[in-house]
């Protein structure tokens, strides 16, 4: 993980805070608090080690977790839309076709 590998904090740890966070209207401000950094070191790191800002690493983090969801559940679009914390099932098909190339439905179908 890397900001493990700057020895800041265990990525388990990251990861964690980063999925709790999206409960919150303000992520990154959470996020950085969380790992005792200003926010602007935060973007800092995630640009040096995962060559994407923490919202985008946010974003794959959200589908990864929706990928798994519809091959290991029945859970409806909209169900797997919400539990991963988007808050509508448009941004969530928008977001997983940009990610991935698939639209959500074609993703299910292929499983």
């Amino acid at each position: 993980g890397f900001l493990a590998v700057k020895g800041l904090v265990p990525v388990g740890t990251v990861v964690t805070i980063v999925l709790f966070a999206r409960q919150f209207s303000s992520p990154l401000e959470q996020i950085a608090a969380a790992c005792l950094m200003s926010v602007s070191k935060l973007k800092l790191l995630f640009r040096e080690k995962a060559h994407m800002g923490p919202i985008n690493y946010l974003i794959l983090l959200r589908i990864e977790e929706a990928k798994r969801l519809m091959r290991e559940s029945d859970l409806s679009l909209t169900q797997i839309a919400e539990q991963v914390g988007f808050t509508s099932l448009h941004y969530f098909s928008r977001m997983f076709k940009k990610v991935t190339g698939m639209a959500p439905s074609q993703y299910g179908k292929e499983r």
